[in-house]
């Protein structure tokens, strides 16, 4: 199955605030492994997308080597996976998307 990949207006910005946040504390070279491990993650989550429903209809893949998990849901009906946010180990799991 080939799944058509939407990213929220919330998770890009999400996805660029994690980024700049490691270029500036941790240097280019952290911060691109970052913007890596999030490109591969999605693409592992397109050729898998049907990983446990973690909360309502969202469903979670937690990047292996940094502290954040993807949050997102797939509409089966139009082929799609809609990212809905980029969220931080760290945070209270009550700020989870809602």
């Amino acid at each position: 199955m080939h799944f058509e990949v939407l990213i929220t207006d919330i998770a890009e910005s999400q996805i660029t605030d994690s980024i700049e946040y490691y270029r500036n504390r941790a240097g280019i070279k952290i911060a691109h492994n970052l913007f890596l491990e999030i490109f591969e993650s999605i693409e592992r989550i397109r050729e898998s997308p049907f990983f446990p429903i973690k909360i309502k209809s969202y469903r979670s893949y937690p990047l292996p080597k940094f502290p954040y998990i993807l949050f997102y849901e797939v509409i089966e009906q139009s082929m799609t996976i809609k990212i809905l946010a980029l969220f931080h180990t760290a945070q209270n799991p009550d700020k989870y998307p809602s």
